[in-house]
């Protein structure tokens, strides 16, 4: 449909039509769990360039995607100017993604109660509309963010609420599937592998697009590896890989990935390719972009070596962790482990 819209327009004469259906195509795009709608929407972008609303729909969704590709530099000013022309226009709903997005960035620079009061404004603004997606964006985004600081009881109960809503609303193959994967992500950090488990196969039930699928198969992955059920692991290990290398997968993919192929080699007794998954992790990825999920593939990198006694490659981990942040308590700890 947005291709044969597209082919009868001309940009020229008609840019803001061409700029939203652009941004519908790159919607459509994110919401099958692909990174291709990057271009759409820099094309969308210089369509419009004077301040209208047009110009802010097109905006939301571009600072969405580049926080999520870790390009925090350049969301930051776009997610900026968002939240003023939403401002500006009166729209709740594109102010409560912007402060979303602004949200995501806080988060990943450590400022974990700034992102939470950024989520709460979201979460009031969009409850005002009665936008049920934009208040479960910001509920879901709260459990991360509760995670992430190490607030394991309080992300499950966000979560939890957060998953209920999605099911009332009718919209638990959408916003209820991503609730599931924080409320996994919670359970496990808390050791509730039972409950985890749980979590995947109702979250399976649902049949979520490949991108989500591949989230809670990390998920489950980490679980398999702990309780050491080789075949489960190797399962998912293979299912993550043909997942993965169909896009071009944001960094909260690629490295847990990465951290659990180590750890998936290191249960097997396969000491050397942990140490080449290591090896292959810091050299294919930048551990920049994703601090929080870097952390956990220097750790099991440098249990690799320890297995190995492969100083070299422990001394370059050592390296780049001390040039690592660390923000909270969850990845102050990781940084002990080295």
């Amino acid at each position: 449909f947005v291709r044969a819209a597209l082919a009868d327009l001309d940009e020229r004469t008609d840019p803001e039509r061409v700029a939203l259906l652009l941004r519908r195509r790159a919607w459509l795009t994110f919401v099958l769990g692909r990174t291709g709608g990057l271009e759409d929407l820099r094309r969308a972008q210089s369509l419009v360039p004077e301040a209208s609303i047009a110009r802010a729909e097109v905006l939301a969704p571009l600072g969405r995607t580049l926080v999520l590709l870790g390009r925090h530099d350049e969301a930051r000013p776009i997610s900026e100017e968002t939240l003023t022309l939403a401002d500006r226009f009166e729209d709740d709903c594109i102010a409560a993604d912007a402060l979303n997005n602004l949200s995501i960035s806080e988060a990943v620079g450590g400022r974990f109660d700034a992102a939470l009061a950024l989520l709460g404004t979201a979460r009031t603004r969009a409850e005002h509309i009665r936008d049920g997606g934009s208040v479960l964006r910001s509920m879901v985004n709260t459990a991360d963010a509760l995670e992430g600081s190490g607030r394991s009881e309080a992300a499950i109960a966000t979560a939890q609420q957060a998953l209920s809503r999605a099911e009332a609303l009718g919209q638990a193959r959408t916003q209820g599937v991503y609730a599931a994967n924080n409320l996994a992500e919670a359970q496990i950090s808390l050791g509730r592998w039972d409950d985890a488990v749980e979590t995947f196969e109702r979250a399976m039930e649902l049949v979520p697009t490949p991108g989500l699928r591949g989230q809670h198969l990390l998920n489950r992955g980490e679980i398999a590896v702990a309780r050491g059920e080789s075949d489960v692991a190797a399962r998912i290990v293979e299912e993550l890989r043909a997942l993965l290398a169909a896009d071009d997968p944001y960094p909260q993919q690629v490295l847990p990935l990465a951290s659990l192929v180590i750890e998936w080699r290191l249960a097997e007794g396969d000491v050397p390719g942990a140490v080449e998954a290591t090896s292959r992790a810091i050299a294919e990825h930048d551990l920049d972009r994703d601090v929080r999920h870097s952390w956990p593939v220097l750790v099991a990198g440098m249990r690799a070596c320890a297995a190995r006694r492969d100083e070299a490659l422990a001394e370059e981990l050592r390296a780049i962790a001390a040039a690592t942040a660390a923000y909270g308590p969850v990845m102050e700890a990781r940084r002990t482990e080295l």
